[in-house]
């Protein structure tokens, strides 16, 4: 069965990968080899058969350009849940944008002594 989105396109099932493997990606994201070694073995060889790694050995696999856009997606699904968690607490405490941020303590501001 198809994934379809808000606005009615289908959309590609989503891939959900355990948190080793996603801390492995996003160490092969900053451009790191990962040996398929050890408590690594069985995750590299998911990513790998998930495509989003690329074997060259068994001591060398990189992230693929599908791993890539798999951690941007990743990023704005982040972006997004911190962008609707700030608008909830703002809705929350009646703030519109451009009002003043009662969060930021006012040592920050400048406004209190820090003492």
């Amino acid at each position: 069965m198809a994934t379809i989105d808000q606005s009615g396109a289908e959309v590609e099932p989503r891939i959900v990968l355990s948190d080793h493997e996603r801390r492995l990606l996003m160490m092969a994201g900053e451009g790191g080899c990962i040996a398929a070694i050890a408590a690594h073995e069985k995750a590299i060889d998911r990513l790998v058969a998930l495509g989003l790694m690329t074997r060259w050995d068994k001591f060398n696999n990189v992230i693929s350009p599908s791993g890539e856009t798999y951690l941007a997606g990743l990023d704005a699904n982040l972006d997004d849940n911190l962008r609707r968690l700030i608008n909830g607490i703002k809705k929350q405490h009646g703030l519109k944008d451009g009002d003043e941020n009662p969060f930021v303590p006012k040592v920050i501001e400048g406004e209190l002594d820090a003492s």
